[in-house]
C-alpha cells in the first residue's frame, strides 16, 4: 500500500527532526505502535520481531515520505508547534498541582478589593507558610514578588512596597509579625 498524503489522518502533533519539521497522528489512529510517549504509553527498547522488508518498503515510500515531511513543513512554517490537547491538560494539572503560591493564597490569605498587605508581611507569612506546608521548600524573595505582581497589583509607599486586593488571614498576620 502507497503512502497517501492526503489521507485523512487527523493532525494531533508536530515534531521537528533536524532541520525538518513533521506533522503526526495521535495514537488512537493507529500509526503509533505501542505506546505513545506523549501519553506515557510506550515501551521503549521492547522486543519487537525484525522486518527484514522495512528497508525496500521504505524506500517504495520514500516519496510519498517525503511529500509528507514537505506537508508539514509548509504546515509548521504556518502554524507553527502546537501542543496536543492531551498534553497542554497535562500541563495545566501539573502546574495547578505544583502552584505553591496559589495554595498559600487559598489557605493563608483573603482576596478582594478592599485588602491591601505589606510586601514584608506577606512574604514573611508566606516563608512561615511554605516552612511548614512545603517542608521549608519556598520561593526567594523575588521569585515571590514576580510571582505576586502576575497576580495582584504592587504599590511603592513610603513605608514600603504593597499589595492591594490581598491581605493576610488573622492567624497569618500574628504568626508573621514576630518573623
Amino acid at each position: 500500500m502507497a503512502f497517501d498524503v492526503d489521507d485523512p489522518f487527523r493532525v494531533d502533533y508536530a515534531a521537528v527532526i533536524g532541520n525538518l519539521a513533521i506533522e503526526g497522528v495521535s495514537c488512537e489512529d493507529g500509526v503509533a505502535r505501542g505506546r505513545c510517549p506523549l501519553c506515557g504509553a510506550m515501551a521503549f527498547g521492547a522486543e519487537l520481531p525484525e522486518d527484514r522488508g522495512l528497508l525496500d518498503a521504505l524506500k517504495r515510500e520514500a516519496p510519498g515520505i517525503l511529500a509528507w515531511a514537505v506537508k508539514g513543513a509548509e504546515a509548521y512554517r504556518k502554524r507553527g508547534l502546537k501542543r496536543p490537547g492531551r498534553v497542554r491538560e497535562a500541563v495545566a494539572e501539573y502546574r495547578a498541582d505544583s502552584d505553591v503560591l496559589g495554595e498559600f493564597i487559598a489557605t493563608a490569605c483573603v482576596t478582594g478589593d478592599e485588602h491591601r498587605v505589606a510586601a514584608r508581611a506577606l512574604y514573611r507569612a508566606y516563608a512561615a507558610w511554605a516552612r511548614d506546608a512545603w517542608d521549608g521548600q519556598r520561593l526567594g524573595p523575588t521569585a515571590f514578588g514576580r510571582r505576586m505582581c502576575r497576580r495582584f497589583r504592587r504599590t511603592h509607599k513610603e513605608t514600603g512596597r504593597e499589595y492591594a486586593g490581598i491581605g493576610l488571614r488573622v492567624s497569618q498576620a500574628r504568626g508573621s509579625a514576630g518573623s
